[in-house]
């Protein structure tokens, strides 16, 4: 008898314990996701999952593919090596107004405006710098 007593314990206390972890898992399923690494990219941080990648292509597309091809000049030059060859902050500049940093008679604006037939890129000031930092990431891994 006392066996007996001591299974249904048993018993009883597993039916509890499962009960308990279904529900943890029905209220709390993202808990039990491993977490994606992150990245930081210019200050921001980035998921390594691809959404930047994915946001990037997606405002690319909307943004700058009129004018701007990724690998070869078009209306505007290639920007393939972008970041390489521009400062972050050069870069958040010219995006948001180019037509300002002309006007200042920054170098490398002067230059693209001369080299493009004085074709003036549209000012973006829309654009936050998480989604200028999105095409970046886009533009970077369409390098690879």
């Amino acid at each position: 008898m006392k066996f007996f007593h001591k299974l249904q314990i048993l018993f009883l206390s597993i039916v509890v314990l499962l009960s308990v972890i279904i529900t943890m898992l029905l209220i709390y399923p993202d808990q039990l996701q491993p977490k994606e690494p992150e990245i930081f990219y210019c200050g921001n941080a980035l998921r390594a999952n691809g959404e930047n990648h994915i946001a990037g292509e997606r405002l690319f597309k909307d943004n700058c593919k009129s004018c701007h091809r990724i690998h070869q000049d078009a209306v505007g030059p290639a920007l393939s090596g972008v970041t390489k060859r521009r400062s972050k902050e050069w870069l958040y500049a010219f995006i948001e107004d180019p037509q300002a940093m002309i006007k200042k008679r920054d170098t490398a604006a002067v230059n693209l405006y001369m080299k493009y037939n004085k074709f003036e890129m549209m000012s973006f000031k829309t654009l936050s710098t998480a989604d200028i930092d999105s095409i970046l990431v886009y533009i970077e891994l369409s390098d690879l």
